[in-house]
């Protein structure tokens, strides 16, 4: 298992992740940085480090749920997936009646015209 060098509030930390994660892992905690950078900036008396991860911690819940609430709305606007194969069943039906139809009236053509140059 890998062990990462990353850096959080001017702190240096070792974390382990899976193989192939570290590029992942970094990031994260560039963004975790970049939040708590963004909460002490200008600041005369800066959080301390437990106080300042906290509140980064909460400003990343809270977009997260904010998040997941959008991603409800989406899916409940969104049709199912019965939903859609029942569109998709009720399309091919009404394909299906359509050429049914098509051929009828077709029909029913060379009939009436057959009935014509007989009678």
């Amino acid at each position: 298992m890998p062990v990462v060098s990353i850096r959080v509030a001017g702190r240096d930390y070792q974390v382990a992740c899976g193989e192939g994660e570290e590029d992942r892992l970094r990031l994260l905690a560039d963004e975790v940085d970049e939040r708590i950078a963004s909460l002490t900036y200008g600041m005369k008396q800066p959080p301390a480090e437990p106080m300042a991860l906290l509140l980064a911690a909460l400003m990343l819940a809270d977009e997260l749920s904010e998040k997941q609430k959008e991603i409800e709305k989406i899916q409940a606007a969104s049709p199912s997936l019965d939903e859609m194969q029942d569109a998709a069943r009720l399309a091919q039906v009404e394909q299906a009646l359509a050429a049914t139809m098509h051929d009828m009236a077709e029909r029913i053509e060379r009939l009436a015209d057959s009935i014509e140059i007989r009678g």
